[in-house]
Order: structure tokens, then sequence, then C-alpha cells
């Protein structure tokens, strides 16, 4: 009973040096096994790694990397539905990416030494919030918006270099309110697609106790469908006549790309995120062209998420 107590103090004491990472139990007789679902949050670095070890080290099986950043930017649209004059004004805003590592091939025959091959899976959502002005700045408009993708990237890694590509698939959808029109008042961007991605990652070692990794990304759509209501055509109508607001996308009647720059901090007790991100779109439809071209820098504090998953072995 006594070394079972020690055993259990031990781990605790573990538990709280490492900041609650999550451990397998297991006691001395391999007897009784207990594996619980449990959720790690980790912002340490190891000692005595190079950047590149610490980078195959991170990408373990169960982590999940999560980044949940604040933004503030500028937003300039154009939006003939509701008036021909150009807005632009400022938004505020809230998101999170989260990244996991599905599966790892070592380096291959004929590649340099220590490279290797992996598929890793990205989450992105953002929710925003603005005000924007005319150009006469005689008429304002309220807009809100929520974008989400997912995508599938294979990445190969050398040293602390990571490159891949990828599809994605991401929806994204953002309304506009103008008071002063009243058959008129409301519009909205509201959009699904499939695009291309590819990345590129750079892991640098600034000291032993601090890492840097720089990351950059872009994606433009190839494919998918967006709603698009006619010149003269209420939204009240829509109940009545809604055929003929969906239409195909592609590069003929839409034009999009994001692109995101941002830095990870890697402290000893803290992780953090800075960086820029900029999305283009304009699309045509029924005599109309719509633009939204939003600009913002975003800060947010990153978390390593270890999931472990399992049942009792008797």
């Amino acid at each position: 009973m006594h070394s079972h107590k020690y055993t259990i103090l031990s781990i605790i004491l573990l538990l709280v040096f490492l900041r609650c990472e999550a451990q397998d139990v297991s006691d001395s007789q391999n007897t009784d096994k207990l594996q619980n679902d449990s959720i790690a949050v980790n912002s340490k670095l190891p000692r005595n790694r190079k950047a590149h070890d610490y980078v195959c080290l991170k990408d373990s099986g169960g982590v999940v990397h999560s980044a949940t950043f604040v933004w503030y930017g500028r937003q300039q649209s154009s939006d003939q539905y509701l008036s021909l004059l150009p807005y632009k004004g400022w938004t505020v805003g809230i998101g999170n990416e989260s990244d996991k590592l599905i599966r790892v091939w070592s380096h291959r025959q004929g590649g340099p030494a220590g490279s290797r091959h992996s598929l890793r899976q990205y989450w992105h959502w953002e929710a925003g919030y603005g005000k924007l002005i005319s150009k006469a700045k005689n008429n304002g408009r309220r807009t809100w918006s929520v974008n989400a993708d997912w995508r599938m990237m294979y990445e190969w890694q050398w040293r602390g270099l990571t490159v891949g590509g990828g599809l994605m698939i991401g929806a994204d959808y953002a309304g506009r309110t103008a008071g002063s029109n009243v058959n008129k008042p409301y519009s909205m961007d509201l959009s699904a697609d499939m695009s291309i991605a590819a990345g590129v990652q750079y892991a640098l070692w600034a000291g032993r106790k601090v890492h840097f990794t720089f990351d950059y990304h872009i994606s433009t759509p190839f494919a998918g469908c967006f709603f698009m209501p006619d010149m003269g055509q209420a939204y009240y109508e829509f109940a009545d006549n809604i055929k003929g607001t969906a239409h195909f996308a592609s590069f003929h009647n839409k034009q999009s790309f994001t692109h995101d720059l941002h830095i990870d901090m890697r402290f000893i007790r803290s992780a953090w995120r800075i960086g820029v991100r900029h999305s283009f779109l304009r699309y045509s439809a029924s005599n109309l062209t719509m633009m939204r071209e939003d600009l913002h820098a975003y800060v947010g504090w990153i978390a390593d998420l270890n999931i472990r998953r399992g049942t009792r072995v008797k």
C-alpha cells in the first residue's frame, strides 16, 4: 500500500512540474493499466535540443497545436447591390487556428539525411465586426463576418525548413447593413469553395530558452459556389423567387486569395503568435460586382493540447 501511495504522489508532483502534461499511469506489476482522456498545455522548450530536433519532437502524434488570437484591421469594399460608392473602415475580431500531424514518413532514398514527409491537417476560423464609411463620408455601414476552413497539407521537412502544399475547403459569410436604403437595407457575401494552398515554414533557434518559427501560407479558390441576387431584386422577394441566386464559382467569375505571415515565439512558460493577414475577394454575376479586401494584424496565445483517449484494461 505504501509503495502505491508513493507512486501516486510522485506522479502528481511530475504533472505539476510539467505544467499538467498528461502522463500514462501504470503500476510496477503491470496488472492494472488506466488510460484516461486528458488534455495538457505544454509551452516549454526541451533542453539540449537543436532547432530541427525540436520540430520533429513537437510533431508527435496526438498533439494539437492551437493558437487563439484577436485582430484589428482595415477593410475596403464595394457592393453594387447597395451602392456604387466604395466603403472603407475598421474591423475587429477573434479567431483560432489549430493543426495536427496525421502521418509521418522518414526520408526517402536519395533525399537528404534527416528529411521527412508528413501529412498535416489545419482548422481555421474567424469572426469579426466593423464599421465602414462611404468615400463621400455621408453614409455608413455596419458589417460582420464569419469564415472557417479546413485544409490538408502534404509537407516536406528538412532541418528547420518545411515546405507544403494541399487542398482547402472553406465557407465565408459577410453581412452588411445600409439603413438609408429602405428597399434594400441588407446585403451579404456568402460562398463555399475548394482551394489550393501552399506554405513554407522555417524554425529558427535563437537561444536555449527561446524558439522562433516563421510561417507563411497562401491559398486561392478554384471551384465553388456563391450567392448573388439580381440588381433590382429585394431580399423580401427571395421567398417567391430564389432561383438564379446561386452561381458556380471559378476563375472566370471569382478572383480571391488569402495570404498570412506570422511568427510563433516560444519561451519557457509561454508561447505567442503575432502576424498579419491579407485577403482579397472579387466576384461578378447578374450584372453586379462585389469586392472586399481585408488587412489586419493579430496577436494570440499558443497552446499545445496533448489528447489521449483509452479505456481501463483489466
